[in-house]
């Protein structure tokens, strides 16, 4: 049976960015990987991934919110 390893957290992480630009996309992997290396380490890779899950999971839904928010207050379609 296959063991997944710790780098299979990656394209987890990944796929909550969304980037339009090159300059978005190199700030975001530096800074994946510069919260990685410093919380990795204490937390572990499980907690590491926990981490990246919550916050990724916790900006989506805030973002939603928003959005909906926005949406009732102007009625404009552009935010759907």
């Amino acid at each position: 049976m296959y063991q997944c390893q710790a780098a299979c957290a990656w394209p987890a992480l990944f796929l909550a960015t969304l980037n339009f630009y090159i300059t978005q996309l190199l700030l975001s992997i530096v800074g994946v990987l510069v919260v990685a290396k410093v919380v990795e380490p204490v937390w572990g890779s499980k907690g590491f991934l926990l981490f990246a899950a919550v916050v990724n999971f916790w900006t989506g839904f805030c973002t939603f919110v928003l959005l909906y928010l926005l949406y009732t207050v102007d009625r404009t379609g552009d935010l759907l």
